[in-house]
């Protein structure tokens, strides 16, 4: 997949199938493979002027003064056809690993999100007025949005793309992820419970930084 992770999940390289024994010591192939990318961009820039276009080269070229990092982006209309492009083009000419459905469901579950931590508070804080039941309700979202993205995206639908992608019964690759979920359910709960609070407590910095630039 890319720079992507194995999964969508939280923690996802911590389930990810450990390499060959004697030649990759102990590694994840993943991290296997991010110490060898590591070392050709770092051979690259040893080498002379060069020109990295992503593979993470911004953090692993962090610590070198001499580098220009560069940080493009286009408003939404136009990433959101890019991102169109991007699909229809893996599916007319695949050319790689890339799997077009794993990155439906990341959309599906990045909408669930942007209307979970934008629009259910604003509904929220117009209907309840109560600090206490406010909260109880927050509670309560955020326990049913976890379930919900974590049995129905994680559970049912990305088991089903993976069993397409390598050939898998479709159960087995369920049972295969339940403990992966089961342990991903409380973790995702106390991060989403907790997230506007720390939010909260960045945005005066974070507003700060803005006018310090």
């Amino acid at each position: 997949h890319g720079e992507h992770s194995p999964s969508g999940s939280l923690f996802s390289y911590a389930f990810a199938p450990q390499g060959v024994p004697g030649i990759m010591n102990g590694l994840s192939t993943a991290d296997f493979l991010w110490n060898i990318q590591c070392n050709v961009i770092q051979q690259l820039a040893d080498k002379g002027p060069c020109v990295i276009v992503g593979r993470n080269a911004d953090y692993i070229l962090k610590d070198r003064p001499e580098c220009l990092h560069i940080y493009t982006f286009a408003d939404v209309p136009f990433r959101a056809t890019a991102a169109v492009a991007d699909v229809i083009g893996a599916l007319l000419v695949p050319t790689g690993a890339f799997f077009p459905p794993l990155t439906v469901t990341a959309v599906l579950r990045g909408i669930l999100y942007g209307i979970m931590l934008k629009y259910v508070p604003e509904y929220m804080a117009k209907v309840i007025d109560d600090p206490k039941k406010y909260q109880r309700a927050w509670i309560g979202v955020c326990a049913a949005t976890t379930l919900f993205d974590q049995l129905a995206f994680g559970m049912l639908l990305q088991s089903y793309w993976l069993s397409l992608l390598y050939g898998s019964p479709y159960t087995g690759m369920m049972a295969s992820r339940v403990l992966q979920i089961a342990i991903l359910i409380p973790v995702e709960f106390v991060v989403l419970v907790f997230l506007p609070r720390l939010t909260d407590k960045l945005q005066p910095f974070l507003q700060s930084s803005k006018k310090g630039r």
